[in-house]
């Protein structure tokens, strides 16, 4: 699974994974803190969701009493906390799922595509699809060619 982040995301989770110790904490290492010193633990993340292009995730927390929260956070944050911790990385299966979903109606385009060739070879009906199907992918460079395409047929 490939989760885009922001560079600074980025680099606090290779600080993190690493172990490097930084002259000040971190938002990460600040946090740890806070947990520890109010004695309560990460049991792991989980990325529950995908939608529209987004994860989503929650923090697991536990208290000293056995009290279990669920902290809807960033999947990136999320993510940082626990290598930062050494705790598990999990994602649901559902997420797995929508993921191969999105691959499968994506490759489904694209063989559309390379199958015909040309997309003036394919026909009207075919092509509304594709875009339609481009578009929920977010394939907008397809998206063009095809619409492109449809246009000249108006004309």
């Amino acid at each position: 699974m490939q989760i885009i982040v922001g560079g600074a995301e980025a680099q606090a989770m290779a600080i993190s994974s690493e172990k490097i110790i930084t002259s000040r904490p971190l938002t990460h290492h600040f946090i740890q803190m806070i947990l520890n010193d109010f004695e309560i633990g990460l049991k792991h993340i989980i990325i529950y969701k995908y939608e529209d292009g987004i994860y989503y995730a929650h923090a697991v927390l536990e208290d000293h009493f056995g009290h279990v929260k669920y902290i809807d956070c960033r999947p990136s944050d999320a993510i940082c906390l626990a290598l930062k911790m050494d705790k598990p990385i999990l994602a649901a299966e559902a997420v797995f799922e929508e993921i191969q979903q999105n691959y499968v109606d994506k490759v489904d385009v694209n063989s559309n595509l390379e199958s015909n060739q040309e997309l003036s070879n394919v026909e009207t009906s075919q092509l509304k699809k594709m875009m339609k199907q481009a578009i929920e992918n977010e394939d907008y460079e397809l998206a063009a060619s095809i619409q492109a395409e449809l246009n000249k047929r108006l004309s």
